[in-house]
């Protein structure tokens, strides 16, 4: 087991559950009304002073790192504890699902 990964980009990399998310996501946020995507993508950016904004930056750094990352990872080969992580990553995908289907009937 290496602690990083051989990254390369290629057909069947981790990318294709990042694209799933995606197209569910859209789905879902594309089914919310005007005002409600409006006020859901609103700038945080415009109420943070200092150390707050800085925190922000950070986490969007790490995040576009990881998505790199995510991107040129080849799927491995599935074990208990890959075929965890996919159960883990499907109820994450329903979370987000169900709280943005709860969050437009709100």
């Amino acid at each position: 087991m290496h602690l990083i990964p051989d990254l390369r980009l290629d057909y069947f990399n981790l990318w294709i559950p990042l694209a799933l998310y995606f197209i569910i996501f859209v789905i879902f946020v594309r089914r919310l009304s005007k005002e409600k995507r409006e006020w859901l993508f609103a700038d945080p950016k415009q109420t943070l002073h200092g150390w707050k904004k800085v925190a922000l930056r950070i986490g969007q750094l790490l995040v576009f790192i990881l998505i790199i990352l995510l991107c040129l990872t080849p799927i491995p080969t599935i074990g208990l504890l890959e075929a965890m992580g996919v159960l883990v990553y499907m109820v994450g995908v329903a979370l987000v699902s169900l709280s943005l289907y709860y969050f437009g009937r709100a």
